[in-house]
């Protein structure tokens, strides 16, 4: 009976493989199983090689599969890192460690830096290529509003106290960019609308899984692909609160991020289930990745990103009340699962909120950062340069912790490019939810690219809140989701 069943899960694995979306998620999954195993950049490199040949040898199509290996590869904080010392030594309870500037070049800034090539070869070249991209001629006010606020970021160097940090940040920030535009374009070729699920579906899962097995183990797993960030990071990263509350990290440089990454990726997966139909298959998957997704974020201990999906899913019930219960009672199992995590893991976390108000908590420390910035604005309203906050933080004010960027976004990109700066962003953004909201209304509610852009509508504002707690205008293998989702909002 058992041999039975396994025949028959092979030939209907055997049979969704032929289908893109399915083929990309099956070898998706296969992917972050070699991550796993992998101990250097040579064989992060061979991995990429060969995935790249396993999803061309499908899709038939360079840009495509390059553009498959972007999305991830996104999440890894691993290639060619170049430290740049911004402060010699700061003493850090007792311990002396320098301040550094981590300028990293990864394999999803390989793959989405030769997909632009590519793109920009076609370009100049074939003159059937150039209607695909005249869109963005259409947007010219959008584009505008990102070309001046890059403009405004690059020229803070003239502020910068460390000018060739702000110089590479920038062309960091330029590329990120250039990731957006890039999605903006290979989301016109309609197979990608498709395949584009599989690569997040299994990202959520991977995440989902890995993190959950840290925090059963109470540490890192101990794998090379595993970002060590801070000074005690190595042995785990526990609540400021309470030292003996692990909270898991993932792969990424801190619990938090893991938690932003999480909460956005999983929003958008269930928003868009909830907007389009799926096949029998395609809901299981879901489940699984929304269970392990969920979980992971809880094991994140990341408060700010719980309060963002719980306000989302709020707003999600108001809107759609109908379809919201519908699927709830349809998925009562996999709230099931999640239940005994409430007193054992979300209680606690919240009960360490009464710490976090008291002095040295979390809220005074970010509470100082942001008046800090706030000074820094009204003393320098055309901004100090990208990335010096630390270090003006640190001379200026003589910060006696470990120096950091402010905690929220927008305040991040006032005080270290400047209020100008900052209007752009705002308007590049309002832009982007107004060809949105245009676009939702030319479209069918039942089609799946109705519900691609519904759901990334959801998931921006879910990045937007988090972003209010967390310094994100540097991490850009989680800044870079913000912008990957603006373009899935406007294709």
């Amino acid at each position: 009976m058992l041999e039975k069943h396994i025949l028959n899960l092979i030939k209907k694995i055997k049979v969704n493989l032929k289908k893109d979306e399915f083929y990309v998620f099956f070898y998706s999954l296969f992917f972050h199983l070699s991550i796993f195993f992998s101990v250097n950049n040579k064989t992060l490199f061979l991995i990429f090689l060969l995935f790249f040949y396993i999803f061309y040898i499908k899709i038939k199509n360079v840009k495509l599969s390059l553009f498959i290996l972007y999305v991830l590869f996104l999440p890894f904080i691993k290639g060619k890192n170049i430290k740049f010392t911004m402060i010699p030594f700061i003493n850090f309870n007792g311990i002396y460690t320098p301040f550094d500037y981590d300028l990293l070049i990864n394999f999803a800034d390989l793959a989405i830096i030769t997909l632009a090539y590519l793109i920009f070869r076609n370009f100049i070249n074939n003159k059937k290529e150039k209607v695909t991209y005249s869109i963005l001629t259409t947007n010219k006010k959008l584009l505008s509003f990102l070309i001046f606020f890059l403009l405004f970021v690059v020229s803070s160097i003239i502020f910068s106290p460390i000018k060739i940090v702000t110089l590479l940040a920038s062309l960091k920030l330029i590329r990120i960019a250039l990731g957006f535009i890039v999605t903006f374009i290979i989301l016109k070729h309609k197979q990608t609308e498709k395949i584009i699920l599989g690569t997040i579906y299994s990202s959520i899962l991977f995440q989902g899984i890995w993190s959950s097995l840290q925090f059963f183990k109470n540490s890192p797993l101990g794998r090379p692909i595993e970002q060590m960030g801070g000074i005690f990071s190595s042995f785990g990263y526990r609540a400021t609160e309470e030292i003996s509350f692990y909270r898991s990290h993932g792969t990424f440089d801190h619990p938090n991020t893991l938690g932003v990454f999480l909460a956005v990726n999983t929003i958008f997966v269930i928003v868009q289930s909830i907007k389009n139909k799926n096949n029998h298959h395609k809901k299981i998957a879901t489940k699984i990745v929304v269970i392990f997704g969920l979980a992971g974020l809880i094991f994140s201990g990341s408060r700010a990103s719980w309060a963002s999906v719980l306000i989302m899913l709020g707003i999600l019930f108001i809107v759609n009340k109908k379809e919201f219960i519908t699927k709830f009672k349809k998925n009562l199992l996999t709230i099931f699962f999640l239940i005994p995590m409430i007193p054992i893991i979300i209680f606690p976390r919240i009960a360490h909120l009464l710490k976090t108000f008291s002095s040295g908590g979390g809220f005074s420390y970010r509470e100082y950062l942001t008046s800090k910035a706030l000074t820094l604005i009204k003393l320098y309203p055309l901004g100090i340069g990208y990335t010096s906050f630390p270090l003006i933080l640190y001379e200026k004010f003589n910060f006696s912790s470990f120096p950091a960027p402010v905690h929220n976004l927008f305040l991040e990109i006032a005080v270290e490019t400047g209020i100008i700066s900052l209007v752009f962003f705002i308007l590049f953004l309002l832009e982007n939810f107004k060809i949105n909201h245009l676009e939702l209304h030319k479209l069918k509610k039942n089609t799946f690219q109705f519900s691609l852009k519904y759901a990334s509508f959801f998931t921006t504002l879910t990045f937007l809140f988090c972003s209010m707690f967390y310094p994100f205008f540097w991490s850009s293998n989680i800044f870079e989701y913000l912008w990957f989702y603006l373009a899935i909002m406007i294709y």
